[in-house]
């Protein structure tokens, strides 16, 4: 294999040809001038600042608004040098329990990846419904909903995009359905959030604390936050299906595909050959092209091994045989990412087997008087099941990592590489939920938090819940597009948002919903979300073309999400 560096040049086209053997004299003569006619270099692109740099400036923010503040009320104090400087370490220690469950949990995600369970799992059910693909839209977005709403199942959904793609276009659909069905499928999900350890779990923890910190006797009922969530969930996820499923429906006869032929032709290309094999073809009409590729007589002719007559015909059918010979390598390997192997069915089973024991256990079985878990389960953390908190999950997905550990058939060194990766890749989370942590620590040691409760609780004294449910949704959308991680969010909202609507005598469990859907609304498109762009490039897709896609989607879910929050802050008590 030769390097980069010494790998051999691309032929010249015939134009090119020409000239260089016709016009070497003019070019000399440029080649002397002196370069005046250089092209203008590019101006840079303005890149956004990261969400690390806005949560730190917003640090100094706060404490520069500290100092203005304390000039006119002697509530507020400001923040000395020191106080700004700590801020981010007490973050830290204020979110230690979450922060070890991050990790923890990180680790346990990589090693299930690491298997191939869950892709292997999807492509095995691809399989099955082979030429059943409307089918395939609303169970397979069902599944990317419940993970998403279980655990945050975003980003991970990447892995999932080209095979399912593959699949669409073979079906005769273009690739903005095996967007809507993976990435729309999860957004959803995350979007309405019942047990998201990431979303409303972190929202409810640091709500508790916050309560905690001001001497309220307030506790969030996780019974609420599921329920609503759950509400949402079916609601929110019948409109993005319907939405999706007609959308396939009209491409699939020809009518509705708003891809341009460049968009097309790129999705083609990378997945057009899967498709090849999984297209119908017409038995007598065996010189037609299948996406503009090669006749089926001839590629027949090649695998048979049939004799050319001439030094042309030897030529393409050459070419043919190397053609055919890649597609079946691709067959080859979509048919092995479609089987799932005995371990793989172990490793899915314990998968879901971690994540129901974790539902289970974070539900609230007391408040619905259910006794059955008394006792007994605390055996496996010291706190029965229904009580945990963060530690506890964290202390049941470490034992459900040793397990994976155990039946993956891998070498202990690369079992515990892969679990450190796993929760490395949590570092970034780590350090937004600390810096937005940063940001509650110096409002409560200034008192600007105490000051901006009072004040807003004032002016918003009597609103009505079908105004204060849509304002908050709104400025949770703005915020959100600044901050897309859904825990930094949280993180930075609820020890504000909570306490205010626990004034105003609305559910601060509600609040958590209203914080949780405005995240996960703003991430089905905004350009700072990962699993969105990541997925248009994957697919081919210009971003313009899938905004203008999804714009009608959008406008029905944020109406809908927005009454259904209003209707729970009317009829939901404190």
């Amino acid at each position: 294999m030769t390097s980069k560096k010494t790998q051999p040049q691309k032929p010249q086209s015939p134009k090119q040809s020409q000239s260089n053997s016709s016009a070497a004299r003019p070019a000399a003569k440029s080649a002397a001038k002196p370069t005046a006619t250089a092209v203008k270099p590019a101006k840079k692109q303005r890149k956004l600042i990261s969400v690390y740099s806005i949560l730190l400036l917003l640090v100094v923010v706060v404490a520069i608004l500290s100092w203005l503040f304390s000039r006119f009320d002697p509530i507020i104090l400001p923040a000395s040098f020191s106080d700004i400087v700590m801020a981010p370490e007490l973050g830290f220690e204020g979110a230690i329990q979450i922060i070890i469950y991050l990790f923890i949990m990180g680790g346990f995600l990589a090693l299930v990846e690491k298997t191939g369970a869950l892709r292997a799992g999807i492509g095995a059910l691809v399989k099955k419904l082979n030429g059943k693909e409307l089918l395939l839209i609303p169970v397979l977005m069902i599944i990317f909903s419940i993970l998403g709403s279980a655990y945050g199942f975003c980003e991970e959904t990447l892995g999932f995009i080209g095979i399912i793609a593959a699949t669409m276009l073979a079906a005769g659909f273009d690739p903005l359905v095996a967007m809507g069905v993976v990435s729309l499928g999860a957004g959803v999900g995350c979007m309405c959030a019942t047990v998201n350890p990431f979303g409303v779990g972190v929202a409810a923890s640091t709500l508790n604390d916050t309560f905690a910190q001001m001497g309220m006797t307030v506790d969030v009922s996780q019974i609420q936050v599921i329920g609503i969530g759950l509400l949402l969930l079916v609601v929110c996820d019948a409109i993005a299906i319907t939405f999706v499923y007609r959308y396939a429906k009209k491409v699939k006869l020809e009518k509705g595909s708003i891809l341009s032929t460049q968009e097309m032709d790129a999705a083609q290309k990378d997945f057009g050959k899967f498709a090849r094999f999984e297209a119908s073809v017409d038995a007598a009409d065996n010189d037609a092209l299948i996406d503009g590729a090669i006749p089926i007589a001839a590629m027949q002719n090649a695998e048979e091994g049939l004799p050319a007559e001439t030094a042309e015909e030897k030529k393409d059918l050459k070419n043919i045989s190397a053609e055919v010979e890649n597609e079946k390598v691709t067959k080859a390997q979509a048919e092995k990412a479609m089987t799932m192997t005995s371990r793989q069915k172990v490793v899915l089973v314990l998968f879901a087997i971690a994540f129901l024991g974790m539902i289970v256990a974070f539900v609230p079985w007391a408040e619905l008087n259910v006794t059955i878990f008394e006792g007994w389960s605390k055996i496996l953390t010291g706190t029965a099941v229904g009580e945990w908190g963060f530690l506890d999950a964290a202390a049941w997905f470490f034992l459900m990592s040793v397990v994976v550990m155990f039946v993956s058939g891998k070498s202990e060194k690369e079992n515990v590489d892969t679990f450190v990766a796993g929760a490395a890749d949590m570092t970034g989370v780590v350090i937004i939920i600390a810096l937005a942590r940063a940001i509650s620590v110096l409002m409560s040691t200034t008192g600007i938090a105490d000051w901006v409760l009072s004040a807003a609780s004032e002016g918003l004294a009597g609103v009505n819940a079908f105004i204060f449910a849509p304002l908050s949704w709104l400025v949770m959308d703005a915020l959100a597009f600044f901050v897309p991680s859904s825990s930094g969010l949280a993180t930075m909202t609820m020890p504000i948002m909570g306490p205010l609507a626990h004034n105003l005598g609305f559910s601060a469990s509600v609040m958590i919903q209203i914080y949780s859907t405005a995240s996960g609304f703003m991430n089905l498109f905004v350009p700072t979300a990962v699993a969105i762009m990541g997925g248009l490039a994957i697919v081919h897709v210009e971003y313009s073309t899938f905004l203008k896609w999804i714009f009608k989607l959008l406008v029905i879910l944020a109406i809908v999400v927005v009454v259904i929050l209003s209707a729970c802050l009317f009829l939901i008590p404190v």
